[in-house]
């Protein structure tokens, strides 16, 4: 491969034929030139299969990769299923958030790649596990990244305790959006202190037309 700029940083591609098991890789620079010199930065190699990677859209569970992180006091880990999380739940992976102090609006958040239609799927659902008491409001919002443009919040209260359930989110009327962030945010108005009751259970989140019962 040959550069083609020069103080700036470009990603350069090598493919390789046939088959074979290697340990050892070698790079050269100028190859085969007898005045070669400067100073070259290298970073990130990659070996992959050529193939671009899936788009990372919804629905999103925690079975593959995930691209969550918290804000203001919550953190979420992607964590093996055990018991008592696993009666109800066939998965393998979950995402687990916990508010210990911070703001009393502490979250979680992801971005995908393709900003959220709602013209015809209008709901978003979540599987959510808590022991915190029955009632306990949960926070979903849509927004387009790096902006104030945003759904609002959409409040869901829990119907169960130590339980998975099923909670659907309602986004009718926004139509197609610029919206491509996905905000959570348990028992917001109350400052988390990191006990069981603090912590939420999430998996599956999916986007879908509403059922007759939502209509």
């Amino acid at each position: 491969a040959f550069t083609t700029e020069y103080d700036v940083w470009k990603d350069v591609s090598l493919t390789y034929s046939g088959t074979g098991t290697y340990n050892e890789l070698i790079i050269f620079f100028d190859f085969a030139s007898p005045t070669v010199s400067g100073t070259y930065l290298i970073d990130d190699i990659v070996a992959s299969s050529g193939q671009s990677a899936p788009a990372y859209d919804l629905p999103l569970d925690f079975e593959t990769a995930s691209n969550w992180a918290g804000f203001e006091g919550a953190v979420i880990t992607v964590e093996d299923v055990a018991a008592p999380q696993s009666t109800g739940n066939s998965s393998a992976k979950l995402g687990k958030i916990v508010r210990t102090g911070g703001k009393d609006y502490a979250g979680v958040y992801t971005v995908v790649d393709t900003p959220l239609d709602f013209t015809t799927k209008s709901t978003i659902t979540a599987r959510v596990w808590t022991s915190a008491p029955i009632g306990t409001p949960i926070v979903m919002k849509t927004e387009e990244n790096g902006t104030a443009n945003n759904s609002g919040d959409k409040t869901v209260s829990t119907t169960k305790t130590g339980e998975w359930e099923d909670l659907v989110f309602n986004f009718a009327g926004l139509g197609s959006t610029a919206h491509d962030k996905l905000v959570i945010i348990p028992n917001l108005g109350t400052v988390g202190d990191g006990s069981d009751a603090s912590t939420y259970y999430i998996d599956d989140v999916v986007q879908a037309a509403p059922s007759s019962s939502q209509t």
